[in-house]
């Protein structure tokens, strides 16, 4: 896995993303980037100069919030809207539980 880092305008969001968070659960994951800070990148296909985000898109604006410049990318191949729906899929994936 290659992790690159690009300027934050070169990102853009999925606008496919099925995926929405309340105005509380951005707040909440702004709180937690602060407190720990970015320790996992953003997952997304090139496309021409920008890259698409698949797996991250409320990180993405959290990191938009909080004024980041840069963000750290895993760029992955997905041509067909099949490819990225299951890239989707598998970053989301909740498999397991927790025990309390």
């Amino acid at each position: 896995m290659k992790v690159i880092r690009v300027p934050i305008s070169k990102v853009k969001l999925w606008e496919e993303n099925p995926r929405e968070a309340s105005p509380q659960d951005l707040e909440r994951l702004k709180q937690q980037i602060v407190k720990l800070g970015v320790y996992k990148p953003l997952l997304a296909f090139k496309d021409g100069e920008e890259y698409i985000v698949l797996g991250g898109n409320q990180r993405l604006k959290a990191y938009r919030e909080l004024e980041h410049e840069k963000v750290d990318l895993v760029v992955v191949k997905a041509t067909t809207q099949a490819d990225r729906i299951e890239f989707v899929i598998s970053d989301n994936d909740e498999a397991g539980h927790y025990d309390p």
